[in-house]
């Protein structure tokens, strides 16, 4: 019975990844304004199965009306001075996503969002547009929990809100299981030159990345070569601390293991 019950479970579970989403076109605005062609209206309360604010209290919209050189996309946005954070429910993969920040009316600096937490977390920070610019920020990021989370935030500056008119996104391909236990890092602790082997020949050019626990990557990328079995990386400018050694993959796999920073 227990079998069958494990069976049943995973069959549902793979049913319902199955019909998850894998692109989106979402408008962000007020309930009664225009829905732009072939857009999903996303409202300051939207809540569903879907698509979500984690935390509505503070969350408001606006329309500054149609007018030349502003259709029904880049009319009206939402808006708030408290970081708040969107989730799109989408199966797991590789996303290109483009947010669309703007308004009509008005000057906003020093915006921010951040894509996914930890490891897989991708920031683009000091987003500035004055009126009537409306800015598109394109980036990738994997996903890996079913769900696509954007927060975003207003660092200061002259206008105290964050604003966003659109996201699209689109799965670019599926990932694979991370497979940490193909990399072994030394020395751990490390001062100056971290070693990182590999296990296994890898079959793809990799890129390295060094994360803080924060999800921030910390110092340059590092380009590994397809058939190598071991990357050096100069980490002696880092701060004592621990930090992540992350590499994608071309075909989508990533490896990660930890390490301790010490004697800075």
């Amino acid at each position: 019975m227990k079998s069958f019950t494990l069976i049943l479970m995973t069959m549902l579970l793979g049913i319902m990844a199955y019909g998850q989403p894998t692109s989106g076109l979402l408008d962000f605005g007020t309930s009664n304004s225009g829905v732009f062609q072939n857009y999903t209206r996303i409202t300051d309360r939207t809540s569903n199965n879907n698509f979500r604010w984690t935390n509505r209290n503070n969350l408001s919209s606006a329309d500054r009306g149609q007018t030349s050189g502003v259709n029904a996309l880049n009319r009206d946005f939402i808006f708030s001075r408290r970081s708040r954070t969107f989730e799109a429910r989408v199966r797991n993969g590789a996303y290109n996503v483009v947010i669309t920040f703007g308004d009509r009316n008005g000057r906003h600096d020093r915006m921010r969002v951040r894509a996914e937490t930890g490891p897989n977390a991708v920031t683009r920070s000091n987003i500035t547009t004055n009126a009537r610019q409306f800015k598109n920020v394109i980036f990738n990021v994997q996903v890996r929990d079913g769900r696509l989370t954007l927060r975003f935030f207003d660092d200061g500056g002259s206008d105290p809100n964050w604003v966003v008119n659109r996201v699209k996104f689109e799965r670019l391909f599926p990932l694979k299981e991370t497979t940490d236990s193909d990399i072994t890092v030394y020395p751990n602790p490390v001062n100056d030159v971290l070693n990182i082997e590999f296990t296994r020949p890898i079959s793809s050019v990799g890129t390295l990345q060094i994360h803080d626990l924060s999800g921030r990557a910390v110092g340059r990328e590092y380009q590994v070569a397809a058939d190598s079995n071991l990357a050096q990386v100069d980490v002696s400018n880092l701060t004592a601390g621990t930090y992540i050694a992350k590499i994608l993959f071309e075909d989508g796999t990533q490896s990660i293991q930890r390490f301790i920073k010490v004697g800075k």
